[in-house]
């Protein structure tokens, strides 16, 4: 399986090519019926990379899992819907569920159990239908882009509520997975975490944030255009980060 990479007995990932980073793509094995947590993109990252690895697992697409509604991870479901019709779809944005007109969609609770292994986790932050799943069988918590470090490439801090972002991570450093993986290689840790390095990954993603705030705070007289400007040119190395990050933080108590 030359493309699909063995997270566990039961969880492989993807890596489909995105910008210049890549987007994981997760297949859950259960009993006789595979489940496919996001798309991708495109319809080429389906057909390309997606099909493929089903096909080659035995093809019975039941279950697909979208983690969130960004184009990224929610984009190639239409292109799966096509080609396995009766797949069911996973996910916590109803109104996005309706606007793309989605048949055979689940909205789930939070912490509810799929399949009698897969539970799923609404980690609000990085958006509001943020989507975590832990497989009990293996303790592996698939994060997605739910928490992430300081962000990869030319997409640091994506961040849309800091104070849901927090919660979040207590709530996910408090289940003390045995593996964690994400959906890109968040910087500076990548994207295959093992418990011994869990708590440092969670402590990471919530300092970066206070690191961002001592930036702009060292920086007072600077508008947010002009703080992300500086913070870039003084970071080259680190994932870029827009204004947006630094008016959420000004705007939200710390």
């Amino acid at each position: 399986m030359s493309i699909a990479e063995k997270i566990t007995e039961n969880i492989y990932r993807i890596k489909v090519p995105f910008d210049n980073i890549y987007t994981s793509v997760f297949i859950i094995k259960k009993d006789d019926f595979l489940i496919l947590a996001d798309t991708a993109t495109t319809k080429n990252d389906v057909t390309d990379y997606i099909v493929p690895v089903i096909e080659e697992m035995g093809g019975n697409l039941k279950y697909v899992i979208l983690s969130h509604n960004h184009g990224d991870h929610a984009g190639g479901y239409k292109h799966i819907k096509e080609i396995y019709p009766e797949v069911k779809v996973i996910l916590f944005d109803d109104n996005y569920a309706v606007n793309k007109g989605f048949s055979d969609y689940i909205i789930p609770k939070d912490e509810e159990v799929f399949f009698d292994c897969i539970k799923v986790f609404n980690f609000k932050g990085h958006s509001r239908d943020s989507l975590g799943l832990l497989d009990t069988r293996t303790d592996t918590l698939l994060t997605f882009d739910c928490f992430q470090l300081m962000g990869v490439g030319r997409y640091g801090g994506g961040i849309s509520d800091i104070k849901e972002y927090f919660r979040s991570i207590n709530r996910a450093k408090s289940i003390t997975p045995a593996t964690i993986v994400t959906a890109h290689e968040y910087y500076p840790m990548g994207s295959l975490i093992k418990r011994e390095d869990a708590n440092k990954f969670f402590d990471k993603c919530r300092d970066c944030v206070y690191m961002y705030k001592e930036f702009a705070d060292e920086n007072p007289l600077l508008d947010c255009d002009d703080l992300a400007a500086l913070y870039n040119k003084t970071y080259p190395e680190r994932p870029v980060i827009n204004k947006n990050l630094f008016d959420l933080i000004k705007s939200t108590p710390l």
